[in-house]
Order: structure tokens, then C-alpha cells, then sequence
């Protein structure tokens, strides 16, 4: 198995996990607190923290057939997500941005990485 697999395949097992993890996460807790809450009071942020998951997690399934695309939405996501964990934490910001957006950054930097080594060895193979 030559480095390309394994960047690729520790990529995809860093924001699969991640992306279930928070799938699991808001299915658990967000979906239970919206319907209990009291006073009929729901609060907009939970439904955009629930937005910007499934937004990472749908880049986290379209990286798997479009590597690029995939990488390029994965990015997006975590820094929305990064950004909205800024906006809205009182305390711990960088911590929690890093816990909430890192995973989907570092994936797909290494999608990027294994692109970059991708094209390296298209340009080996061509030799004049």
C-alpha cells in the first residue's frame, strides 16, 4: 500500500468518524432539546450548529466518489463551523473550534495532500 492510500484512507476515516460522531450528537441531544423546550422558545443557533453538521456531513459522503469537490466542501464546512463556534462560545473558543471544525480541516488537507501526490506521479510517468 503505497502513501497515497494511506493519506486518502486516514482522511476518510477522520471525517467519516468525526461526521457520525456529530450526526449522533445532534440526533441525540439537538432533536430531543427542540422538542422539550419550555415556553415554545427555540433557540436559531441550535438549528444552524444542526445545519452546519449536516453540511459536513454530506461533504464527508461526497468526497468519497468527487475527492476535490469533496475536499473543497469539507474546508468550507469546518471553517463555518470555526466561525460559528467563534460567534457564539463564551469561553474556550479556540478549544471548541478546534474540537468542532478541526477534524473536517485536517481532512481535507489531506484529501488536498493526496491530490498534490496524485498529480506528482501523473508528471513522473510523463517523460519526454
Amino acid at each position: 500500500m503505497n502513501m497515497r492510500k494511506i493519506i486518502i484512507w486516514l482522511a476518510r476515516l477522520i471525517c467519516l468518524v468525526s461526521a457520525l460522531f456529530f450526526l449522533v450528537f445532534v440526533i441525540g441531544e439537538g432533536v430531543f432539546e427542540a422538542i422539550e423546550q419550555t415556553g415554545n422558545k427555540i433557540r436559531a443557533e441550535a438549528f444552524v450548529l444542526a445545519g452546519l453538521l449536516i453540511f459536513a456531513g454530506i461533504s464527508s459522503l461526497i468526497v468519497w466518489k468527487w475527492q476535490k469537490l469533496g475536499a473543497i466542501l469539507l474546508f468550507v464546512a469546518g471553517l463555518f463551523l470555526v466561525f460559528f463556534v467563534v460567534a457564539t462560545a463564551k469561553s474556550n473558543r479556540a478549544l471548541v473550534s478546534a474540537m468542532v471544525g478541526g477534524p473536517f480541516i485536517v481532512s481535507s488537507a489531506l484529501f488536498f495532500l493526496a491530490e498534490r501526490d496524485k498529480r506528482k506521479t501523473r508528471e513522473l510517468m510523463v517523460v519526454k
